[in-house]
C-alpha cells in the first residue's frame, strides 16, 4: 500500500511541476512566448494563465486517481507497468496543454502587433562553448574500471553461483523476483550498469555544449550563471553516477559472494535517499543560482528579446545556423538538444534510444 501511495504521489507532483510553465520568467516570457513587458498585464493574458493551469491540476488528479484503482485492483506487474505508461500520458497530455496555451498566447501576440517597436537581438560568449568539463573524466574511468574488475570476478566465480538467482528486489531490500542461472541473468546487472555509466558519461560531455547564448542587459551575471550551471549538473551526474555503479556492482557480484538472495540490510533504502538527496540538493543549487541570476537581469532596465522562429511550442529547436548542441527552451525550463547538429542525435540517442533497446532485449530474452 506504501508503494501505491508513493507512485501515485509521484504522479500527482509530476503533474503539478507543470504548474511551474504558467508563470512569467524573465519578467517577459509566458509559455515560451516573448510578450513586452508593457503588455504583461493584459486582460487577455489571465483567462489563458487560468485555463492552463485548471487543465494541469485535472490532468494531475485525474491520473494520480486512475493509478490508485489500478494499483488496488490489477496485479502487482500490472499496476508497475500502467505507472511508467500512465507517467509518459501524463507528460505527452500536459505537453499538449501547453502547446495550447502556446498557440493561443502567440495568436493574441500576432494579433494584437505586440513587437513592432521591439529590436530582436543575440549574443554569444564562445568561450563558454571552448571550456574543458567542469569535473575530470578520471572519475568515470574509475568506475569503467570497476565495472572491468567485476565482470572478470563473476567470470571466474561463475560455477560457485546458485543455480537459481534473485533477479529484482523490492524497496527494502528482498527478492522478489527469481530466474534460472544462464549467461543472459547472471551478467544482465553487469551490463545494465554498464550502459547507464556510458549514459551519464554522455550526458557529461553533453554538458560541454551548454547554450553559450547570454543577457545582453545582464552579461557579467549571465555568463556566470552559465558557468555555475555546468558545475551543478556535472557535480549531480557523477554523485548519481558513482552510487548507480555501486549499486549494479554490488547487484552483479551478489550471487558470486552470498549465498540465496541475500542482499545487504538497508542497502537499498540507503542508496536510492542517497540520489534523492543528491537530486534535491543539485536542485536547491540550481534554483539558487537561477535565483540570483534572475535578480541580476532585473535590476537592468531592459529585458531581453530573442528570435523565435527557429523554436517549435518553444521546446524543441532547429537552427542550421547556431553551433550551440544545447540550449534553454524559451520557457527557461529546462534544456534542449538543437536538432540541426550531429552532436544532439547522438546525445538523444544514448539519453533515450540506447537504454529503450537494452531494456527492450532484457524484457524479451529474461
Amino acid at each position: 500500500m506504501m508503494e501505491g501511495l508513493l507512485l501515485s504521489g509521484i504522479l500527482f507532483l509530476t503533474g503539478l511541476l507543470f504548474l511551474l510553465n504558467g508563470r512569467f520568467v524573465r519578467r517577459n516570457i509566458l509559455f515560451s512566448v516573448f510578450v513586452p513587458e508593457s503588455e504583461t498585464n493584459n486582460t487577455m493574458i489571465q483567462p489563458i494563465k487560468s485555463r492552463y493551469n485548471r487543465q494541469i491540476i485535472i490532468l494531475a488528479i485525474t491520473v494520480s486517481l486512475l493509478f490508485s484503482l489500478i494499483y488496488l485492483f490489477a496485479s502487482h506487474s500490472a499496476a508497475l507497468l500502467s505507472f511508467v505508461v500512465l507517467l509518459h500520458v501524463l507528460i505527452i497530455v500536459a505537453i499538449l496543454i501547453y502547446k495550447n496555451a502556446h498557440d493561443d498566447l502567440k495568436a493574441v501576440k500576432i494579433s494584437e502587433d505586440w513587437m513592432k517597436d521591439i529590436k530582436v537581438v543575440k549574443a554569444t560568449d564562445t568561450s563558454l562553448m571552448t571550456e574543458s568539463s567542469p569535473l575530470p573524466n578520471a572519475l568515470f574511468v574509475i568506475q569503467l574500471l570497476a565495472f572491468i574488475a567485476a565482470f572478470i570476478f563473476v567470470a571466474l566465480n561463475y560455477d560457485r553461483i546458485p543455480e537459481t538467482i534473485a533477479t529484482h528486489w523490492n524497496i527494502k531490500g528482498e527478492a522478489d523476483n527469481f530466474s534460472p542461472k544462464n549467461i543472459i541473468s547472471v551478467f544482465a546487472p553487469g551490463v545494465l550498469g554498464l550502459v547507464i555509466l556510458l549514459v551519464l558519461f554522455a550526458s557529461s560531455k553533453g554538458i560541454n555544449f551548454f547554450d553559450g547564448s547570454v543577457n545582453p542587459s545582464a552579461k557579467s551575471a549571465s555568463i556566470k550563471f552559465v558557468k555555475k550551471s555546468k558545475l551543478i549538473n556535472s557535480m549531480m551526474i557523477h554523485l548519481i553516477s558513482f552510487t548507480t555503479t555501486l549499486l549494479f556492482i554490488l547487484i552483479f557480484v551478489r550471487p558470486a559472494i552470498y549465498n540465496g538472495d541475500y542482499l545487504p540490510h538497508g542497502i537499498m533504502r540507503m542508496l536510492i535517499a542517497i540520489m534523492l538527496v543528491i537530486t534535491v540538493v543539485c536542485l536547491y543549487l540550481q534554483v539558487s543560482e537561477d535565483k540570483k541570476y534572475r535578480q541580476a537581469a532585473a535590476s537592468s532596465d531592459k529585458a531581453p528579446y530573442y528570435n523565435e522562429d527557429h523554436y517549435i511550442f518553444g521546446l524543441f529547436y532547429y537552427n542550421p545556423d547556431d553551433s550551440n548542441v544545447w540550449v534553454p527552451k524559451i520557457s527557461q525550463m529546462g534544456m534542449t538538444l538543437n536538432m540541426a547538429r550531429p552532436m544532439s542525435w547522438f546525445i538523444a540517442f544514448m539519453l533515450i534510444g540506447l537504454p529503450s533497446v537494452i531494456i527492450a532485449l532484457i524484457t524479451i530474452f529474461s
